[in-house]
């Protein structure tokens, strides 16, 4: 059975919606939160990474997830994922330093870094969810 939560169209949906958020909120702020950028972007390729070594470590367990929270406890249930999960906390505590410590936008900055995460995460993954949805339609 295929995973209904994990698709690689959604992660691919995930990563446009977010990145172009990033880029069009970039474009539009002054000043801009280049900082929460670079460190978003930074941030998320060790947070894909985490969930990408994760997916790997147990492809059944994914595969079998019917909802968000199945899959947040097969994540949690994996070294890498367990990783993942406090990494992902530690991402956005860092956001929240830049956006409040070192710049004028405050929340801003924090969201447009956090969405620069999320896009950056999204693209790291996205060959493990292509990797699992073939599995699964093998199967």
């Amino acid at each position: 059975m295929a995973s209904r939560v994990l698709k690689f169209r959604t992660g691919i949906v995930i990563a446009i919606i977010s990145g172009a958020t990033s880029v069009i909120a970039t474009w539009w702020l002054h000043p801009r939160p280049l900082l929460g950028v670079v460190a978003g972007c930074l941030l998320g390729a060790v947070g894909g990474s985490l969930q990408r070594r994760s997916l790997a470590e147990d492809p059944s367990a994914y595969i079998s997830a019917s909802s968000l929270s199945a899959v947040r406890k097969v994540m949690a249930s994996t070294p890498s994922g367990k990783r993942y999960l406090y990494w992902q906390y530690a991402a956005l505590l860092v956001l929240l330093v830049i956006g409040f410590g070192f710049s004028e936008l405050g929340i801003l900055e924090v969201a447009v870094g956090y969405m620069a995460f999320i896009c950056t995460r999204e693209l790291v993954t996205l060959g493990a969810l292509l990797k699992l949805e073939r599995a699964t339609t093998i199967v």
